[in-house]
C-alpha cells in the first residue's frame, strides 16, 4: 500500500505520503522524485525492517533512492529499526546515486531529513555520489540532516559518505559507531 501511494503521488506531480503513529514493517522503501515521507515523530512512528536479502551481493538499505535525479524527497518524523540477525548487510538508508534511463543524471538533490532515528542496524547511513569525472552528473547535493540520530550496534558503521557531495549540512543529532 505504501509503494502504491508513493507511485500515485509521484505520478500526480509529487507531494507527501503520510504515516500515522505505530509500527510499520517493510523490506524496502524507495525515495522517489518529488515524494516526501511525513510521519508523527521519531518517538511515535516506527519503520521496522523485515527479513530481506536482495541476493545480488550489492549493498542495500531499508530506505533507498530510485534511479535518476531524486529532487525534493524529504523524510520527517520516523524511527528506523533494523533487524541485524536477519539483515546483517542492510543499511538504515543507502542513498546511492543511480543512472536515469539515458544513463546520465542521478543523485539525491535538495532533501531534508528531520527528526529521524536509525537504531538496531549494523550500518546506519551511506550516501554514495558519483565517483569519477564520467559520473559528474550524479552528485548527492543540498542534503540537510536536522535532528538525525544514528546508533548502530557495537562495531557497526554509523555514517559513510563516498563519491561526489556538495552542500551537506548536519544540525543537531549524532552518529554513534565506527
Amino acid at each position: 500500500a505504501f509503494e502504491a501511494a508513493s507511485l500515485y503521488v509521484q505520478a500526480n506531480g509529487g507531494g507527501v505520503v503520510e504515516l500515522t503513529e505505530g509500527v510499520f514493517s517493510f523490506t524496502r522503501i524507495y525515495r522517489r522524485n518529488g515524494v516526501s515521507i511525513e510521519a508523527r515523530g521519531s518517538s511515535a512512528t516506527f519503520i521496522q525492517a523485515l527479513p530481506f536479502d536482495p541476493g545480488d551481493g550489492k549493498p542495500y538499505g531499508l530506505i533507498e533512492q530510485e534511479a535518476g535525479p531524486v529532487i525534493s524527497s524529504h523524510i520527517r518524523g520516523v524511527h528506523l529499526l533494523g533487524l541485524p540477525d536477519k539483515n546483517p548487510n542492510q543499511w538504515g538508508m543507502y542513498l546511492h546515486a543511480n543512472w536515469d534511463r539515458t544513463y546520465t543524471h542521478g543523485g539525491l538533490w535538495m532533501a531534508v531529513h528531520d527528526d529521524m532515528r536509525i537504531t538496531n542496524f549494523l550500518k546506519g547511513i551511506w550516501s554514495r555520489g558519483g565517483y569519477t569525472v564520467a559520473h559528474y552528473k550524479r552528485p548527492q547535493q543540498f542534503l540537510d540532516f536536522r535532528s538525525v540520530y544514528v546508533q548502530v550496534l557495537t562495531g557497526g558503521e554509523a555514517l559513510r559518505m563516498t563519491g561526489q557531495h556538495g552542500q551537506v549540512n548536519y544540525t543537531l543529532g549524532s552518529a554513534e559507531g565506527r
